[in-house]
């Protein structure tokens, strides 16, 4: 999976998004399915080339699954993020709700729906029922953290692991709605 492409570690992999594309390509490997989370003009050239060169097919998880209805609910302190979601045009999953409060989590699950195909592809067995309660309990279960993380009220005092350009953008968006 390569769920995004921004200005990251440009000293490292390039100052265009094509040139971190290419380095970031470099997971394609041979036969091996790969997912990209977003569809961008810049960078989709050079993943549909590596993977034709590696024999990889590929699958760009937004042309497949959309996020429709998002909003951020507050209820009883706790944050999360509900929302219907589309698959192939057509209606997937109503009404979920995320542990993972941020709009930019709708990338992210569009991207792990599509991985969770290509794992049922593979011989996996895992239900809608089984993605949706993984989806509605994530922070729960892996104890994540850092992701729009409130830490105090008052003062407000939100953690989030934004690291790039796209997510300190989204996380200036979310800045915005509180």
């Amino acid at each position: 999976i390569i769920t995004n492409i921004s200005f990251d570690h440009t000293a490292l992999l390039g100052n265009t998004l094509e040139k971190i594309a290419y380095e970031k390509a470099g997971i394609i490997k041979p036969g091996v399915p790969i997912i990209i989370g977003e569809t961008q003009a810049e960078t989709k050239p050079v993943f549909l080339k590596k993977a034709e060169e590696c024999n990889s097919r590929i699958y760009f998880a937004d042309e497949i699954y959309s996020a429709k209805n998002a909003r951020q609910i507050h209820e009883n302190g706790k944050s999360f993020l509900s929302l219907d979601i589309s698959k192939d045009g057509g209606p997937y999953i109503e009404t979920l709700h995320s542990e993972l409060p941020g709009l930019y989590q709708l990338k992210n699950l569009q991207t792990v729906l599509c991985a969770v195909d290509k794992l049922n592809e593979a011989g996996y067995k895992i239900s809608k029922e089984q993605i949706i309660h993984g989806i509605e309990n994530v922070v729960t279960q892996t104890k994540l953290s850092g992701r729009w993380q409130i830490l105090g009220n008052n003062p407000l005092i939100i953690a989030d692991t934004g690291h790039n350009e796209a997510g300190i953008k989204d996380v200036l968006e979310k800045l915005k709605t509180i």
